[in-house]
């Protein structure tokens, strides 16, 4: 295998094989910050091809003092931003599409039947949760939570100051406490 800046070198100097192992390699990571942004794996699946596309074409601008991973989730999470205008990748509330945790593989323990639907109606409950954040505030949310970056990664990704993730991270998580109130008092 390859080193990445390897990797980048080539994809630099127009090796297509070069490019296509970084997509191998940050393929998922793309498309499951994708999902999470989206919930639609539909969606996620147009968003992360329109990332790959936007990174292949902006090679010659990546200077390499961030990780791959971090250029590309900051790719994927502008064309995400930069859409919620027309609202191509809005999260739809009710959503059943999205996990709620966007992994890609099945748990490893078989649930019971009981376990199982609990599991599915906590996933659509937040899921459908996350759909009434703004994208900037699900971005915060999804990258500290689903991807556990460190506050200041999420605001090198969005190149906004470490206090404005904060102030986005709690109106999300309020906003959040709100809309999944009912949990609280189960317990």
């Amino acid at each position: 295998m390859t080193d990445e800046s390897t990797l980048l070198a080539s994809a630099r100097a127009g090796d297509l094989s070069a490019f296509g192992e970084i997509v191998e390699l940050q393929k998922r990571r793309v498309y499951r910050l994708a999902l999470n942004l989206t919930g639609s794996h539909e969606d996620a699946e147009d968003l992360s091809q329109e990332a790959f596309v936007r990174a292949f074409s902006s090679l010659g601008s990546f200077r390499g003092e961030a990780r791959l991973s971090t250029w590309l989730y900051r790719i994927t999470l502008n064309l995400y931003l930069d859409t919620q205008d027309g609202q191509r990748f809005r999260p739809r509330v009710g959503s059943r599409n999205c996990d709620g945790n966007g992994a890609l593989e099945q748990p490893d323990k078989n649930p019971g039947p009981d376990e199982a639907a609990a599991t599915t109606i906590l996933r659509d409950h937040v899921a459908n949760a996350l759909g009434y954040l703004s994208p900037r505030e699900r971005s915060v949310f999804v990258l500290r939570h689903y991807h556990d970056q460190t506050l200041m990664e999420i605001a090198r990704i969005l190149d906004v100051r470490v206090g404005t993730v904060k102030s986005l991270l709690f109106r999300a998580v309020h906003k959040l406490r709100h809309e999944l109130h009912f949990y609280r008092n189960e317990g």
